[in-house]
């Protein structure tokens, strides 16, 4: 399916979910290295078509799921926003954010967004945070993390 207006379109991402009988649904595409989302998960309002995400220059791969997204840029940055009810955003909090926030400390060359849990590989190694329900975090199942966590090997 070509998405109208969108050229050179390099990494696409889509997230799903359900939350009070609604359900969500959020995509997103970097084009001409611009980051563009779509849907009614994201925006304030559903967006049927998609919107660019000025904050964010450089955008090399996207990541979106339950409502959070995450971009990383060229320099090797990486920005989140959105549903953060477990800490997913990784800005140390559980507030929801609602425009890309740089997360500090972290030089990304991925990040991927799925299940309230977020997990960045750089060259300082893998990192995750969110929701720890199933022991994803590495440590106890339940004590969820709102900042990155080193993930042993």
């Amino acid at each position: 399916m070509k998405v109208s207006g969108l050229q050179n379109v390099t990494s696409v991402a889509l997230g799903f979910s359900t939350t009070d009988k609604r359900v969500v649904v959020d995509t997103c595409a970097i084009a001409d290295e611009k980051l563009y989302c779509w849907g009614n998960g994201i925006q304030t309002s559903q967006q049927s078509t998609p919107a660019l995400v000025s904050s964010v220059d450089d955008a090399r791969s996207v990541s979106t799921d339950v409502g959070t997204v995450c971009v990383t840029d060229n320099a090797n940055a990486m920005f989140c926003w959105g549903n953060n009810r477990f800490g997913q955003v990784g800005n140390g909090t559980t507030e929801t954010v609602k425009t890309p926030t740089k997360i500090p400390g972290q030089e990304v060359t991925s990040v991927a967004v799925g299940s309230s849990t977020t997990c960045s590989l750089g060259e300082a190694g893998a990192y995750c945070w969110g929701t720890n329900n199933a022991k994803q975090l590495g440590e106890s199942a339940g004590e969820r993390a709102t900042n990155p966590v080193k993930i042993t090997f």
